[in-house]
């Protein structure tokens, strides 16, 4: 294997706990966005055609994450997805656009923004993760 991508073949440590909780998330808020009328996710998602857009591509998102997380962090090292893997950063990365997105949605259209403090702290989280990330797999050289 590729020694830039090499896997770490861990207990549960806090960076697969956290990518796990980001998959998650991503995925309840996906699944109530589309099939929870009542909730303000809902009503976040809905607001217009372009919030629509992004929490399916939320939901897509999600399964690409859960398939990261679950081959190259929960499976025996034999079972790798490459290209998940390399690309894990930039999954995050979309995962926290669409957040924010949503921020904006909420904010534009007047909708109760008491869903505000929780994507804000998912938008900041977020790539704090996918920094440490990058920096525990990619060795810095000069």
């Amino acid at each position: 294997m590729n020694s830039t991508y090499e896997r770490r073949k861990t207990t549960l440590s806090a960076d697969i706990l956290f990518r796990i909780f980001v998959v998650f998330t991503a995925g309840i808020y996906g699944s109530t966005a589309l099939f929870q009328p009542e909730t303000l996710i809902y009503q976040v998602a809905h607001a217009d055609a372009f919030s629509e857009l992004i929490m399916f591509s939320l939901c897509l998102l999600t399964i690409i994450g859960a398939v990261d997380v679950g081959v190259n962090d929960l499976l025996p090292e034999r079972f790798v997805a490459k290209r998940t893997l390399k690309e894990r950063h930039l999954i995050n990365m979309a995962i926290t656009l669409c957040f924010a997105v949503q921020m904006w949605t909420c904010v534009k259209y007047g909708l109760p923004r008491s869903i505000l403090p929780f994507y804000g702290l998912l938008v900041v989280l977020i790539p704090i993760a996918a920094f440490i990330d990058i920096q525990k797999r990619y060795r810095f050289t000069k």
